[in-house]
């Protein structure tokens, strides 16, 4: 692994000031506020210090688990500071290349960012449409942050590390909720340290609202740390897949068992969310990884056969649950979803090309009553689909021009294209088709850190 200078030779003043801040900071602050301050330090301290590998490493974890800075009447993704530190290690210090794939990435990558401020400048809430315009761009920066430090198999080693631990961590309190039940769930989240994981004025708004979309049939179904409970089981799929087809050279000492472990345990707890939408993404991962698999004679075999099998021993296990699943979602959310993106689609015509700005894609929601919260109330509906949202926020091009940038690295040869990568971005992308989740704080950044890594010099060696 590749020497690299710490942004901090040694720990020394500023340590210190900035240890003393945070404890001064934290001494009358709610425990929520004192314990992101103290994590956001730390995390601040560790990517300013550690080699380089292993403080990208941390940002895969922030992805599976991301911490806010809690100050009771707002909240800040903790990344927005962290990032900054990495990458101006990263391009600045150690003056690696800011580079893309190719010519057609930065294209792409241009429309995006101008579609952004152009959306921004026409929005009904600019701030609120440059704040998630700044993180939007701090995440596609994972893209060449990846390409930069995997530089061969032994620097990827450490993330993978980091993001089983992190998948493990979810896929365990999500395991917790489900055997504690509903009030053990409702109790998390009602957790005076909890906004330091989810962002308190949307965990208010969730509880005020009683939006519980992972209560079922008198369980609290797994949800981790994640405000959407789709969101969660689409990530943790994708992170599953990703560590099941990763080449075993990649991991520590070559040995991967415990890390296939690790992501075999995410699936099945992402499988046990009861997420239709994550479901099909398990799917469409398992067929592309059958796919990618058929030219190789030593993988052909198990590659066809044993995902099938499993899909069958499971649906077989479960298959009053998910007969009772899916006729639930045949005559309530199925419906719900179909005239929200019929009603997206409609609005479209008058936004369709800059967008209203990220973060105000309800400007085009239809209105539907409810009695949430035992109220009466007119709630807006999200778009429930990525593609939707994007158009809806950004305009159409520029929502063409992400998933450009996401897909067209994956089909360039450097010499071959990385296959391994194929099923876990599969699953990702149907994941999302069905929910607003793929540029939010958790799927967003492990999509760029994926591509990023599919794109690198370290993963042509195996």
């Amino acid at each position: 692994m590749a020497a690299t200078r710490p942004l901090i030779a040694n720990y020394g003043a500023a340590e210190l000031l900035l240890a003393l801040g945070v404890t001064a900071a934290a001494t009358f602050a709610p425990p929520a506020t004192s314990l992101s301050l103290g994590l956001t330090g730390l995390l601040a301290l560790l990517v300013a210090r550690l080699d380089l590998p292993r403080a990208l490493a941390l940002a895969w974890g922030l992805a599976i688990v991301p911490v806010y800075l809690d100050f009771e009447t707002a909240g800040l993704l903790a990344q927005l500071v962290i990032a900054p530190i990495l990458f101006i290690r990263i391009f600045v210090i150690e003056e690696r290349p800011l580079s893309l794939p190719g010519a057609l990435e930065w294209l792409l990558a241009g429309i995006v960012i101008i579609a952004g401020i152009a959306s921004a400048a026409v929005s009904d809430q600019p701030l609120l449409a440059v704040y998630y315009l700044v993180r939007l761009v701090l995440f596609l920066l994972y893209l060449p942050a990846a390409r930069a430090v995997y530089t061969s198999p032994r620097t990827i080693a450490p993330s993978l590390t980091v993001l089983s631990l992190a998948l493990v961590l979810q896929a365990t309190i999500g395991l917790v909720q489900f055997l504690g039940g509903i009030g053990f769930a409702i109790d998390l989240l009602n957790s005076p340290v909890t906004p330091a994981f989810i962002i308190r004025g949307s965990l208010e708004a969730k509880l005020l609202a009683q939006d519980f979309n992972w209560i079922a049939y008198g369980f609290a179904l797994p949800s981790g740390l994640f405000l959407n409970s789709i969101v969660f089981a689409v990530c943790l799929a994708t992170g599953g897949m990703l560590l099941i087809t990763v080449p075993a050279g990649w991991f520590p000492n070559g040995r991967p068992a415990a890390w296939r472990a690790g992501g075999l345990l995410a699936l099945l707890v992402s499988f046990g969310a009861f997420k239709l939408t994550a479901w099909l993404g398990i799917l469409a991962g398992a067929f592309v990884f059958m796919l990618t698999r058929l030219p190789d004679r030593k993988t052909r075999v198990r590659a066809v056969v044993i995902p099938p099998v499993v899909l069958l021993v499971v649906g077989f296990l479960f298959w009053d649950a998910i007969q009772e699943r899916l006729l639930d979602i045949a005559r309530g959310s199925l419906l719900t979803r179909l005239l929200t993106w019929f009603t997206y689609a409609e609005n479209l015509q008058h936004h369709g090309i800059i967008g209203v700005g990220l973060g105000r894609a309800g400007l085009l929601a239809p209105s539907v009553a409810t009695a949430a919260g035992g109220q009466q109330a007119i709630l807006d509906l999200a778009p429930e689909s990525t593609p939707i949202g994007l158009s809806a926020e950004i305009g159409i091009p520029a929502m063409l021009a992400l998933y450009g940038l996401v897909l067209v690295p994956l089909f360039r040869r450097r010499p071959e294209r990385p296959l391994w990568a194929w099923p876990a971005i599969a699953t990702l992308m149907v994941g999302s088709l069905a929910v607003y989740g793929l540029t939010d704080d958790h799927a967003m950044p492990l999509l760029m850190l994926m591509v990023g890594l599919a794109a690198s010099q370290g993963a042509r060696g195996k």
